[in-house]
């Protein structure tokens, strides 16, 4: 029976952990680089890891960042998948992940999830700026605009506003690079990921701009 790690790196190519209010001063203190995170925000539609199933999260997740070059491992599993760049400073998942026991890491996985707030809450401004952007792009606001697609009077009017958000969640980021640039650095931390490569998972979505007009509709409906 295994009791030790065998540093095989299986765990690390499932993706990175989710991180708690324990691993705050990591980040903090640079140990944890901010810029290889990123937030999946509430109402976001993602796979959870215990179970292998897509849930619609209720609260948001702070998460390492995957590799997509390496279908998802954590982008702190090395090259050659056995050893983590960050051992010495890794996050408490981590920690008590043992893949032969896994019961330390179920009785802390959903409890004292850090949360963009306890990271930012106190940065003027900023703080607000995040705040803003979650009441104009929140997932639950888009649902209900998505769900209107499918009415053809509610049809023109939803793709309209549809259209103002995503300018919104793709503008605030562009200003943040270009006025803030190790800030813009973080805009998935920030703002969650772009709505441009989340709505057309989340929704089955077609979306583009042709000229001044946005085109946006579930993928079945343009069959």
């Amino acid at each position: 029976m295994q009791t030790s790690c065998t540093q095989c790196g299986e765990c690390c190519k499932k993706g990175g952990p989710a991180l708690h209010i324990e691993d705050k001063f990591l980040v903090m203190q640079g140990k944890l680089p901010a810029s290889g995170l990123f937030t999946l925000r509430k109402g976001e539609i993602a796979l959870e890891p215990i179970e292998n199933k897509k849930i619609t999260l209720e609260e948001e997740i702070i998460k390492i960042r995957p590799d997509r070059d390496r279908d998802w491992a954590c982008i702190h599993l090395s090259e050659n998948g056995g050893a983590c760049d960050i051992y010495e400073t890794r996050p408490v998942e981590c920690r008590l992940l043992k893949c032969w026991d896994t019961r330390a890491l179920l009785a802390r996985y959903q409890e004292d999830r850090l949360t963009r707030k306890d990271l930012f809450g106190a940065v003027e401004g900023l703080w607000d700026l995040i705040e803003d952007h979650e009441k104009r792009c929140a997932y639950a606001r888009i649902q209900t605009l998505v769900a209107g697609l499918e009415n053809q009077d509610l049809r023109e009017e939803n793709t309209e506003k549809l259209g103002e958000i995503i300018l919104y969640d793709k503008h605030i980021r562009e200003v943040m690079k270009e006025k803030k640039t190790e800030m813009g650095k973080l805009e998935d931390l920030l703002f969650g990921r772009s709505l441009m490569e989340t709505l057309p998972l989340m929704f089955d979505l077609k979306i583009e701009k042709k000229e001044d007009k946005w085109v946006i509709r579930p993928k079945r409906l343009l069959v």
